[in-house]
């Protein structure tokens, strides 16, 4: 099988220019109020005579706030946090979810979530927060994590990081609820988010995964196997997939008894393994398949 490279989610260029415009009309109403100022100060009885004067120093001074807001005051006030998230990110790549990679994650998410401006941040700590605790099978507080997230700030643009946070939300709400052997709940959220999902269908590979990956856990509590190989099989032409893609089908064939095939996928998904962390995941995964236990 050939195998494919996640093509790059574009930049949402309308979007950013619809936030540009909007901060510069804020910008632009206020270089208005202070050019009225300024000329009302030296020309009172000329005001009207003046306008196109005051209409020009307006553009002028919005176009210099705008600049100093996006070039040197919004960089200040995030950027402290933009780093650490992304040293938070480099770790998580090269180490997993270990220790002191979630202790990084824990501290990030505090002082995120104790500021009124940090709301975006303080959601994405918490879906990530919410993903390893699935991955270390603690459901009760994974679920404390996603119910954390302030789904008013999630649902109110619609930007590219914005849409992959709302499919990972939609898709643990799922995930969870089928791990935690509450079907009718799993199939309530499955409904909740098939407008959703067919709506960024086909945006990016990955997208589609995290979906098909919570339907998988939804089937795979009903028992229905074939639908579960059916969704996540696709998935194995990409690199950055394979994993936990063999790790699925290792769990599939484990149910159906046929231990040989599974152990092949799990070996498969070993192979994969970008760390010591996931090569754990693996094992412990192939162990408990094997068992019977999930």
């Amino acid at each position: 099988m050939e195998e494919k490279e996640i093509p790059k989610i574009k930049r949402d260029w309308a979007m950013k220019f619809k936030a540009w415009g909007l901060w510069y009309i804020f910008c632009f109403i206020t270089g208005l109020v202070a050019a009225f100022f300024f000329f009302a100060g030296f020309a009172v009885k000329n005001l009207r005579n003046d306008l196109p004067k005051i209409l020009r120093l307006a553009a002028v001074i919005g176009l210099v706030l705008e600049v100093l807001l996006f070039g040197v005051i919004f960089p200040l006030l995030m950027g402290k946090q933009k780093q650490a998230f992304k040293a938070v990110l480099t770790r998580i790549s090269s180490e997993g979810y270990t220790p002191e990679v979630m202790n990084m994650l824990l501290d990030g998410y505090s002082e995120a979530s104790a500021s009124t401006t940090s709301v975006g941040y303080a959601n994405t700590y918490a879906l990530y927060l919410c993903d390893a605790f699935v991955a270390l099978k603690d459901y009760d507080r994974a679920w404390n994590y996603l119910s954390a997230v302030n789904t008013d700030e999630l649902f109110r643009y619609n930007s590219p990081g914005l849409i992959s946070e709302k499919v990972i939300w939609y898709s643990e709400r799922i995930q969870l609820a089928a791990l935690m052997g509450n079907i009718p709940a799993a199939e309530h959220y499955l409904r909740e988010a098939e407008a959703f999902f067919r709506e960024v269908r086909g945006k990016s590979p990955a997208f589609d995964c995290i979906a098909d990956s919570a339907a998988f856990e939804y089937f795979f509590a009903l028992g229905d196997l074939a639908r579960c190989e059916a969704v996540i099989t696709p998935y194995l032409a990409y690199k950055e997939l394979k994993f936990g893609s063999f790790v699925a089908l290792g769990r599939v064939y484990a149910k159906r008894g046929d231990s040989y095939a599974a152990n092949r996928y799990f070996d498969s998904a070993m192979m994969c393994a970008k760390n010591d962390f996931f090569k754990a995941l693996c094992e412990r995964e192939r162990s408990l398949a094997i068992r019977g236990v999930i």
